[in-house]
């Protein structure tokens, strides 16, 4: 059955009116009143809610490469994959901080999730990798550190 919707030429099915919210006496919300955020944010929101834990293998992959550059005396491009890498890791981790806090049901399921949980694994890989580039681009060895125990207690 289709109807007409208020001052609208359109006919929409009747199924579609269902699913949309509606006042009491049936007149359909605008999208402002309906409680939902505006797309971009409600974007951010679910890709942090859906956020996978084996994103830290970007750090791990990039901090490998790096490395390697400086082993075979790339030093530009060592430094260039270094300092992305270091930007990509505060980023990751705010981004799982937040995951944490707001969608916990999520995190506690993906560590249920025998496909999911060996990515939190990368977490502590990316760590020790990112520690390796402070000691040998950096020579940062408080940062090093403070790396190498977070990723032994991880």
């Amino acid at each position: 059955m289709r109807r007409k919707v208020s001052n609208s030429p359109l006919v929409v099915p009747e199924i579609l009116l269902e699913q949309l919210p509606t006042t009491p006496s049936g007149r359909i919300l605008p999208n402002r009143q309906r409680g939902r955020e505006p797309g971009f944010f409600r974007s951010i929101r679910n890709d942090i809610a859906n956020l996978s834990p084996g994103y830290f293998a970007l750090v791990m992959a990039t901090g490998i490469v790096s490395i390697a550059a400086h082993d075979y005396d790339h030093r530009l491009a060592a430094l260039v994959l270094f300092y992305l890498n270091v930007g990509l890791y505060l980023l990751l981790c705010v981004l799982s901080i937040l995951r944490v806090i707001f969608f916990t049901g999520r995190v506690v399921a993906d560590f249920g999730d025998h496909g999911k949980n060996p990515g939190f694994l990368t977490f502590v890989a990316a760590t020790c990798i990112l520690g390796n580039q402070f000691v040998l681009l950096a020579a940062n060895y408080a940062i090093a550190s403070l790396l190498f125990y977070a990723g032994v207690i991880s």
